[in-house]
């Protein structure tokens, strides 16, 4: 830690300090939906989920696998949008479905979808030929990494939000 911040002030890496100010920034960009990530399960409970609710938010957290200390959170404003459903991902549960590196490519985000078919009915060459996949994209799936999928719809005017979430 003192060599990758030999730059920074002391005062400026303690943690309570941080997190704080972190929680001021965040509040203060006003949006409807928060993500974070190296976020602390005890801070989740004990700054995250208080400071938000009193603002309206609402919020779930997934820590992540491998005795990773640290996870990821979702804050949505409940006056605007309502939680619907949700699950946590984990990455290392896909790996055991993708056992190829075509495979570990679909379950990319930014994968390429399938072209479409042209309008145009008449033969055509074939296009030319996807990138091979990358043989590391398998083993990205092994690492500890978590991810929350949770579908939000608009609240509906005068509901108060759902009482769903954590």
């Amino acid at each position: 830690r003192d060599l990758l911040y030999r730059h920074s002030p002391p005062a400026a890496l303690e943690s309570r300090p941080r997190l704080a100010q972190l929680v001021s920034t965040v509040l203060g960009l006003q949006a409807d939906v928060i993500g974070l990530q190296e976020v602390d399960p005890a801070d989740f409970v004990q700054t995250w989920v208080p400071r938000l609710a009193e603002r309206g938010y609402r919020g779930v957290f997934k820590q992540r696998t491998g005795g990773q200390l640290d996870g990821v959170a979702l804050f949505w404003r409940e006056a605007r949008l309502e939680h619907e459903c949700g699950e946590a991902v984990e990455f290392e549960a896909l790996h055991t479905c993708a056992a190829t590196a075509e495979e570990a490519q679909l379950l990319r985000p930014n994968a390429n979808p399938s072209p479409s078919p042209s309008p145009d009915p008449s033969p055509s060459p074939d296009p030319s030929p996807s990138p091979a996949p990358d043989p590391n994209q398998a083993e990205l799936l092994r690492k500890p990494q978590v991810a929350l999928v949770v579908r939000l719809r608009e609240a509906r005017r005068g509901s108060g939000g759902s009482s769903e979430g954590g």
